[in-house]
């Protein structure tokens, strides 16, 4: 019944995003593989939706207008995981199928922690804002536990997006208290409209292979 119902909503999520949505391409590298990536982001109307395929993983998201998450899904056949994470106030409740063992979840967040589970494409917001620093609530997508991060800026840089010097702001991210000197990562967003255009980080916890993205392509609808 999970499954049906995370499938259902995937595919009202991409119909709504496919007439009119801004699609970028990117190239994921980890540990000498690489793999394409598209994301559909449509900020029509009152929220943002988000879709994103990698490796046959599907991902949607449903977001506030200023990136905060309020529910997303992760569809993956190949490991039988049917996954819904929703944000009711404090709590952050996750349930469906993980790796096939059924799972329901309820978690606590900080009161005033905004939920960002897609800093790459939501992280834009405070890139141009002025803010120095922020953190927020994420969900671990292994056993959907919520981290404190934070996000810091560390002054603008000029680098080479689609064959063209591009500007951006270049952000890092940490856990939030002592545990931040164990894990770090760090994006690039373009000061022009805020995208994400780049990202090198771990793959997972410390000592993960590391993880390099890059946009390769976008198309405006």
């Amino acid at each position: 019944m999970m499954k049906k119902f995370v499938f259902v909503f995937i595919m009202i999520a991409v119909t709504s995003l496919l007439a009119a949505a801004d699609e970028y391409l990117f190239d994921v590298t980890v540990g000498g593989k690489t793999s394409d990536s598209i994301w559909i982001i449509d900020k029509r109307g009152g929220d943002t939706y988000l879709y994103n395929n990698i490796d046959g993983v599907t991902t949607t998201a449903v977001n506030t207008p200023d990136g905060e998450t309020l529910r997303f899904t992760i569809d993956d056949d190949k490991n039988n995981i049917h996954i819904k994470t929703e944000r009711m106030g404090n709590d952050i409740f996750s349930m469906g199928v993980f790796k096939g063992n059924s799972i329901s979840k309820t978690v606590k967040s900080e009161e005033g922690k905004p939920l960002y589970q897609y800093i790459f494409v939501q992280g834009g917001s405070f890139a141009l804002s002025k803010e120095k620093s922020q953190e927020f609530a994420m969900v671990r997508p292994f056993d959907f536990e919520v981290f404190n991060m934070k996000l810091e800026k560390k002054g603008n840089e000029t680098i080479d997006v689609l064959g063209k010097p591009t500007e951006t702001v270049k952000v890092e991210m940490r856990m939030a208290g002592f545990l931040s000197v164990f894990w770090s990562a760090d994006f690039w967003f373009r000061t022009s409209d805020g995208a994400g255009v780049k990202y090198r980080g771990p793959q997972g916890p410390p000592g993960s292979p590391e993880v390099n993205i890059k946009l390769i392509k976008e198309t405006h609808k």
